[in-house]
């Protein structure tokens, strides 16, 4: 395989995982916003008492230890987000360094002729 095929290739790999990186934080900030939500709404119930779906079923649960449930959640979402944003970097500095061999390739390729 020539050097250009490979540079092409890694080029394609590098846009493909970029899109699935950028499609997970975007899946991370709506879960994030849906916590946030959801402890908005169990901070204004009134009742001690919330119940909690567990699949087919509903749990009974004191409203403080489901909002604690929930800053745990949170904090390891940001953590996820916070993952998920570097790795973002990484691919974009990749994706960008593929760029630029291939431009250098096609240039190259231009002269010798």
């Amino acid at each position: 395989m020539s050097e250009f095929q490979l540079v092409s290739n890694e080029l394609t790999s590098k846009s493909a995982e970029q899109q699935s990186v950028k499609a997970q934080i975007e899946s991370a900030n709506r879960q994030l916003r849906l916590i946030d939500l959801s402890r908005q709404q169990l901070e204004a119930e009134k009742s001690d008492v919330v119940w909690q779906g567990v699949g087919k079923m509903f749990v009974k649960k004191d409203k403080t230890s489901y909002l604690e449930e929930l800053s745990k959640d949170k904090k390891k979402g940001e953590e996820a987000l916070d993952t998920l944003k570097k790795k973002l970097t990484y691919v974009d500095v990749s994706l960008e360094n593929a760029r630029k061999r291939l431009e250098q390739l096609l240039k190259a390729a231009g002269q010798g002729q």
